[in-house]
């Protein structure tokens, strides 16, 4: 039973918390490390999986992309490229990709402004696009390479000289 709190200008009702009653804590700072190695197997198993959701989220950024290219920068064409690519950059690093993330996180920040849209060279997509599908057909899932490596970066600093550009126009 709850007993409500009586202060001078309010009452305190306290909830009971059945939470705390469902979870175990074990270990240090309530990490229960068999939990953790689970979740790790578990990720160990779908692995396998990873190449497959890379490959058809690239050939959906290329419909995308062909999509833009034929009708312009509208909905939902432009909507879904950025979709797209906002997935690759979230799930990437956490299916293996760290490469395909920093290639998405770019082609985002290029994407993220709507306002630009109508302005977006697409060719710079166009590199992006082509860059992710490198990273899929070839497998290539982190800086190792120095080729992608340096396409990866490259495509980064072509997009923040873009929006440095934007941003100056506007002052």
């Amino acid at each position: 039973m709850n007993t409500v709190m009586q202060h001078d200008d309010h009452e305190v009702i306290p909830v009971d918390n059945a939470l705390k009653r469902k979870i175990t804590i074990k270990g240090m700072g309530g990490i229960d490390p068999a939990a953790i190695e689970r979740a790790e197997a578990a990720l160990g198993e779908l692995s396998e999986n990873f190449d497959t959701w890379l490959n058809d989220e690239v050939n959906a950024l290329l419909e995308a992309r062909d999509n833009v290219r034929e009708h312009g920068m509208v909905p939902p064409h432009f909507d879904e490229l950025f979709r797209i690519a906002h997935d690759v950059k979230g799930e990437g690093d956490t299916l293996g990709y760290p490469l395909a993330t920093v290639i998405a996180a770019s082609l985002c920040k290029l994407l993220d402004s709507p306002e630009k849209k109508t302005i977006i060279p697409i060719d710079i997509i166009n590199n992006h696009v082509d860059a992710l599908r490198l990273v899929a057909r070839d497998r290539i899932k982190d800086r190792e390479d120095p080729a992608a490596s340096a396409v990866a970066d490259r495509l980064v600093e072509v997009v923040l000289e873009f929006v440095e550009r934007q941003e100056a126009a506007k002052a």
